[in-house]
């Protein structure tokens, strides 16, 4: 998975300087059909998420520390899964394809059967 998001230039914003030169408070953004022929390229499935992935996904990035304050920007989002079932969320906005998140397969799980339209009721599981 890392391969995948590195080479996509897509790493969670973790340190405080950047060597790409971006400000670490902020997304970096990049031209989205190069994000998704890349991430192809290396083997990773890209997906666009629906409405209610991509709500479920800044709720995700909103609670991770190492990501920007504020909402992520854009108005839709893609799943970049790799071939173990790792991978990321990453933001649209336009044309372009923004720093997302970094997450495991459990967490994919979750956007995949969010964008099902899966319910959990209380007492009767899934």
């Amino acid at each position: 998975m890392r391969t995948i998001i590195a080479a996509l230039a897509l790493v969670p914003l973790v340190a405080p300087a950047r060597a790409d030169g971006l400000d670490p408070k902020t997304f970096g953004c990049h031209p989205l059909a190069v994000v998704k022929a890349d991430a192809e390229a290396a083997g990773a499935r890209f997906v666009t998420m629906t409405p209610q992935q991509w709500e479920f996904a800044r709720g995700i990035a909103s609670i991770i520390p190492q990501t920007p304050k504020g909402l992520p920007p854009g108005d839709g989002g893609a799943l970049l899964i790799g071939p173990d079932g790792d991978g990321a969320l990453i933001f649209i906005d336009g044309d372009q394809a923004c720093e997302g998140v970094e997450v495991y397969k459990p967490v994919i799980d979750l956007e995949l059967q969010v964008g099902g339209g899966d319910v959990t009721h209380v007492g009767k599981g899934t």
